[in-house]
């Protein structure tokens, strides 16, 4: 994994999990106590970030480490290494998924330290010298390992890794405890669902059906579905974090930022030609320029750079655009088409309804789940694949971002207009950017 593609997984981990915590990049900055700017460059892609600001994202996120760092639910095939200054730590790999255990090597050099900030509760570290002498622990419980050797301590509190005359090469094993096998309570992995989206299964009974509906129609972030079950009692859930359409917020957004834009502004539908001489006139005129982009086809190069030229020196642009998702790679393309197909034809199904067995909303379940575990076989078969490769091509959120900076524009903000139940704030549907021009475009 090159040093660009972990910045990008990073950034869309971290978007993912503060969008479901319905969190601002302030708030996530203010309670793991790191700069807000450094969020928001994580976010997007744009800092390499330090193993002390990813452990204190983690903790204030109350995940594990691995979930800002692994690109895929299986084992990594490769290792994602955090470096500073005296130590370099790498993400070797992650097995199962309740609980989770994390592998990692760690190489301190001679003079360095790595302190660690305390797991949560229940959270133990074995650790093996592979290289040279290290002293490990806690306060209250310090070990001496030379090659060869290893320790096991309570890593929910404060813990260190020193090396003792040279550098050490560490291998540090994380066991987190399970959080209470929510896939086998429909009760435990609705909460699961809410606090670490994903998808739970498990069976329920079926007098309960009714509890599930109401549920459903109260919960905007989780939804259940029954399918029949062998035992005419019992009912097999399939509860997923997407499935429902959100209500569409775009002329509310608008009118809003319209609100929010000082000077008069300029509405244009489509391309820039719609604007006349008259149009001109007025962006000469204002104040600070403001031009509003409803349009219906996705945003390009042309329109900012047109737009650009309207509004240099100063002024602000408003694009609302049709995105698919932020990942790269024809492989992501198809997850994210696959989901966002699925999700589509989900929403229409009518709570109160069971599914039949080999019916094509059980089909749909099924293309969602197989996307959502970014289930690399099936993703990339030709049955599966061929089903989306003729669906037209949208730009993502930071390649909209990257062909606004391009020509001069800075982004103020960044909403979802319409879509899908997500966890990610880039997920496909429409999207309201605002953006402002600071300098003359080059």
């Amino acid at each position: 994994m090159d040093n660009k593609d972990f910045r990008e997984v990073i950034a869309h981990n971290l978007r993912s999990l503060r969008f479901t915590r319905h969190w601002s990049s302030a708030e996530l900055a203010n309670k793991a106590s790191v700069a807000k700017a450094t969020v928001s460059q994580l976010e997007r892609g744009l800092a390499n970030p330090t193993l002390e600001t990813l452990w204190a994202l983690a903790q204030a996120l109350e995940v594990p480490f691995s979930a800002l760092l692994e690109p895929g639910r299986a084992p990594l095939p490769v290792s994602a290494a955090v470096s500073d200054s005296h130590s370099s730590t790498a993400l070797i790999a992650v097995y199962g998924q309740d609980p989770v255990t994390e592998v990692y090597r760690m190489e301190i050099r001679q003079g360095g330290r790595r302190n660690a900030m305390a797991h949560p509760a229940g959270v133990s570290e074995v650790v093996v010298a592979l290289e040279g002498w290290a002293e490990v622990g806690t306060a209250r419980s310090r070990h001496m390992l030379k090659r060869g050797d290893s320790t096991v301590f309570p890593a929910d509190e404060d813990h260190f890794y020193t090396p003792v005359d040279g550098s050490c090469v560490l291998a540090v094993f994380v066991f987190y405890p399970p959080s209470g096998a929510p896939g086998h309570s429909w009760d435990e992995a609705l909460r699961a669902c809410q606090e670490m989206p994903g998808v739970y299964e498990g069976e329920i009974a079926a007098l309960r059906a009714p509890e599930v509906w109401e549920s459903n129609r109260l919960n905007w972030w989780c939804r259940t579905f029954l399918e029949a079950a062998p035992e005419p009692d019992r009912l097999h859930y399939v509860l997923i974090p997407g499935g429902r359409r959100l209500p569409p917020l775009e002329e509310a957004i608008l009118e809003e930022e319209r609100r929010m834009l000082a000077g008069p502004g300029l509405t244009l539908s489509g391309s820039t030609q719609d604007a006349s001489g008259g149009a001109e006139e007025l962006l000469r005129d204002a104040g600070v320029l403001s031009w509003i982009v409803a349009s219906g086809v996705p945003a390009g190069r042309e329109l900012f750079r047109a737009a650009a030229a309207h509004l240099a020196p100063k002024g602000r642009l408003i694009v609302c655009a049709s995105l698919l998702d932020p990942y790269r790679g024809r492989m992501s393309y198809i997850r994210q088409a696959a989901l966002f197909a699925a999700s589509e034809w989900l929403s229409r199904w009518p709570d109160g309804t069971v599914m039949l067995q080999a019916s094509e909303s059980q089909e749909w379940v099924e293309t969602f789940v197989r996307a959502w575990q970014w289930d690399e076989t099936a993703l990339g078969s030709a049955k599966f694949s061929g089903q989306w490769s003729s669906r037209p091509w949208l730009p993502d959120g930071p390649r909209v971002m990257e062909m606004a900076m391009a020509a001069g524009f800075a982004v103020i903000r960044h909403r979802r207009a319409e879509g899908f139940v997500s966890t990610s704030e880039w997920s496909a549907g429409r999207h309201v950017f605002v953006f402002e021009m600071n300098a003359p475009a080059t």
